[in-house]
């Protein structure tokens, strides 16, 4: 059953030639467990930022509790 619910993204970061990671935080309603929405954004962030992902960590909020979602996004 797909549930809409709030979806946060973290997303740990570095740009080449630096020695920084960096953090971006996002939220958007999504559909769990599949969360089309967070998918399309990392493809997006893949192909056009130049920044390299480190590490995504995705929860949602549902009836006032937060959940890590397990899932593989392969770039």
């Amino acid at each position: 059953m797909l549930v809409k619910t709030l979806v946060t993204i973290d997303v740990f970061y570095y740009i080449p030639n630096t020695l920084l990671i960096n953090e971006f935080l996002w939220q958007t309603p999504d559909l769990v467990p599949e969360i089309p929405r967070v998918h399309k954004f990392l493809k997006y962030w893949h192909e056009n930022i130049d920044a390299k992902i480190q590490e995504v960590l995705i929860s949602h909020s549902y009836m006032n509790e937060w959940r890590a979602i397990d899932i593989d996004f392969k770039c």
